[in-house]
């Protein structure tokens, strides 16, 4: 049997809309990611996979009915906070130093 802190989604989105300049890229986005389960995010390129997950994150800014985090507002969160609940690999990365793949992760 699962208890409500189970079943409790770890990320929350509701009507998340995003901008570039005066273009609305993002219009009305609501999900919940929950623990266990699988995700993917498919579309063409230039569909705003990458602009989701980087609001999703309080990367870039957005506006929302509801964003949260486990519990954790990222818009009005530091960045430590943050990075304590969220792990986020960019697809595009230029290193200053030659990591291999596994110092990276």
């Amino acid at each position: 049997m699962s208890t409500s802190a189970e079943s409790a989604p770890l990320l929350t989105c509701r009507r998340l809309n995003a901008w570039y300049q005066d273009v609305h890229v993002l219009h009305d986005i609501s999900l919940e990611f929950r623990k266990g389960e699988f995700t993917a995010l498919l579309g063409r390129n230039g569909a705003g996979k990458t602009t989701l997950l980087s609001c999703l994150a309080g990367i870039l800014p957005s506006t929302s009915d509801q964003l949260e985090i486990s519990g954790l507002d990222p818009v009005r969160a530091s960045r430590t906070e943050i990075a304590r609940r969220v792990r986020y690999v960019p697809q595009e990365h230029s290193d200053m130093f030659p990591f291999s793949v596994l110092d990276v992760v």
